[in-house]
């Protein structure tokens, strides 16, 4: 067992490392940013594994097939290779995402303001929804309750959140920087009630 061990002592390391960057790393260093940005960290650094991956997949195609003569040895290498890109992929996919995540924190030199209204605040189930005027969609900020400030936040209040700028232009550590109680207009929330007719409907019959 112990000669076993040795004998696979790096295959078992990656595979722990990469269940480590899978189960703890990327999942602790995403609280460290809005749902907005993970996305598009999580959107760029797919398109960069898709793409090392592709050109991987193409060397091998070409290399591959230049040794395979019979016509059924090529469906099996192209079958083993359409799974190997596969399993290749998801972990591309986690290294480039943890990179990201890590390294665009590397730069905290430059902050950045942005501000949404408060939609939806239920502190006791650690829930805060905020507008996003830009996207013009709703995002879930639950991470700012523990930060700050957040015991005055109420819904419809005006929330100005402090970020850093990644080294990537990626925000991060969200913190709030100031909130203007019950100063928002209804109208700002016109948008979103359209988008959420339900939701919309029920806030504003409780509200006013």
């Amino acid at each position: 067992m112990i000669e076993q061990l040795k004998k696979y002592k790096y295959n078992i390391l990656s595979f722990l490392i990469f269940i480590g960057l899978l189960l703890f790393f990327i999942p602790n260093e995403e609280r460290r940013y809005l749902q907005p940005d993970i996305h598009l960290i999580e959107s760029n650094s797919n398109s960069i594994a898709f793409w090392v991956l592709g050109i991987i997949v193409i060397l091998l195609l070409v290399f591959g097939l230049r040794k395979i003569t019979k016509a059924m040895d090529v469906l099996y290498f192209i079958l083993g290779l359409s799974i190997f890109s596969i399993s290749l992929f998801f972990i591309f996919q986690t290294i480039f995402l943890s990179a990201t995540l890590c390294l665009n924190t590397l730069s905290n030199n430059k902050t950045i303001d942005k501000t949404y209204i408060a939609i939806d605040v239920d502190r006791n189930n650690n829930n805060l929804l905020l507008w996003d005027f830009h996207s013009e969609r709703s995002i879930q900020a639950d991470q700012l309750l523990q930060t700050t400030g957040y015991k005055n936040i109420n819904a419809t209040d005006t929330v100005i959140v402090s970020f850093y700028k990644g080294l990537f232009g990626f925000n991060f550590d969200p913190e709030i920087k100031d909130i203007k109680n019950k100063i928002a207009e209804i109208n700002l929330l016109a948008i979103w009630t359209e988008k959420n007719k339900d939701y919309g409907n029920k806030y504003f019959n409780n509200q006013y």
